[in-house]
């Protein structure tokens, strides 16, 4: 009897043991090939349902990988894509941010996020989030889909910073961003009122790009090293006056892009979400005399907005227009001019979250030019 005894306790340990170790090589198994992507909100949920139902089935059935959700189609450009899956991300990792910057190119890559947080930090607001969500070529129109259609309320920022100039508000000119994305697959899914959102799926496919390698990157920063030396520059480039240039076509600051714009500030107004608009730096060179009296309408306009309490305006156009170490060209800032013009930014928000999140607000008001 003892014998008998001690071998079904021999057997009953093994067993236990083998369950041990193989729940803890499918716990293992998973982590290891788990990896974010986008997918659309009916997907994520067959995706859920799929992996519920797998786990009363035999260890063997719940090696088997499950079909991973149905990803978001594209919205019309990678670079779009992308922003959109780093901005999801970084909500999923760290909620949503104290700041999203918007905007062109132009903001894409003349914000620097991190400096941003650092500069806030200094004066006073530390442990702030920054997110940089410009995509290439955005104008009100795209501006407006971007917040309003591709994020939920829960998703946006305490604070808006829209970053860009004059060109992104012009609604003579094409809009040829905005027509691509409402050519793509993407916007169709929109329409039938989809929205992409960040799910975890086992088909170990990795959405990163190798080329990122700073982390500023990961908070949507587009890093351009390349300094504008006027001299280089326009043997390369022609030099384009302001009256034969296509982002001044039929210069009109009503109509789509106005449109647009109202469309956004009036979500912001009813969400009470503060939107700076900040009128980005440009050089003496691109600001030729058409320009310069476009520009001057334009700040007419986002003054007259002002005016009315729906954002506040902080005009930088001029702000450095002979320091060619601060841009890549004649109208985009570079990685310094980016990390400047934060600088410049972080001393002038504290109104802003002051009144969002209840921070004291630091000794000098947002006017302060120091």
């Amino acid at each position: 009897m003892n014998v008998w005894m001690n071998r079904q306790v021999r057997l009953s340990r093994a067993m236990a043991v083998a369950v041990v170790m193989s729940f803890g090589a499918m716990t293992i198994g998973a982590r290891a090939v788990v990896a974010p992507g986008i997918a659309l909100d009916r997907a994520a949920v067959v995706a859920q349902s799929e992996t519920a139902r797998q786990s009363d089935l035999p260890r063997a059935s719940l090696l088997k990988l499950p079909r991973p959700p149905e990803p978001f189609p594209t919205l019309s450009t990678p670079q779009i894509d992308r922003q959109l899956e780093l901005y999801l991300r970084y909500l999923a990792q760290y909620g949503r941010p104290d700041v999203l910057i918007v905007g062109s190119s132009r903001a894409l890559q003349g914000i620097d996020p991190v400096a941003l947080q650092i500069a806030l930090a200094e004066a006073g607001y530390p442990r702030l989030k920054v997110f940089n969500f410009g995509i290439n070529g955005a104008t009100a129109q795209v501006v407006n889909l971007q917040l309003n259609r591709l994020l939920k309320p829960q998703q946006w920022p305490r604070v808006i910073v829209w970053a860009d100039g004059v060109r992104a508000f012009n609604s003579g000119r094409p809009d040829r961003t905005y027509r691509n994305i409402q050519a793509s697959q993407g916007f169709q899914q929109l329409q039938a009122g989809r929205t992409p959102q960040l799910v975890p799926y086992l088909n170990g496919m990795l959405h990163d790009d190798a080329t990122i390698r700073d982390p500023r990157q990961l908070q949507g920063l587009n890093i351009v090293r390349q300094v504008f030396a006027p001299n280089q520059y326009f043997r390369r480039f022609p030099k384009i006056a302001g009256r034969f240039d296509g982002d001044y076509i039929d210069f009109n600051l009503a109509g789509a892009q106005a449109q647009a714009t109202a469309a956004l500030l009036l979500q912001t107004r009813r969400r009470r979400i503060p939107l700076v608009f900040v009128n980005l730096p440009l050089t003496d060179i691109y600001l030729d005399r058409l320009r310069d009296r476009r520009e001057r309408q334009f700040r007419r306009y986002k003054q007259r907005l002002a005016g009315q309490g729906q954002l506040t305006f902080i005009d930088m156009a001029q702000q450095w227009p002979d320091r060619y170490d601060y841009f890549a060209d004649p109208s985009h800032l570079n990685q310094s001019g980016a990390q400047a013009v934060a600088k410049f930014l972080g001393r002038r928000l504290a109104v802003y979250f002051e009144r969002q999140l209840g921070v004291a607000k630091p000794a000098y008001q947002l006017g302060d030019r120091r």
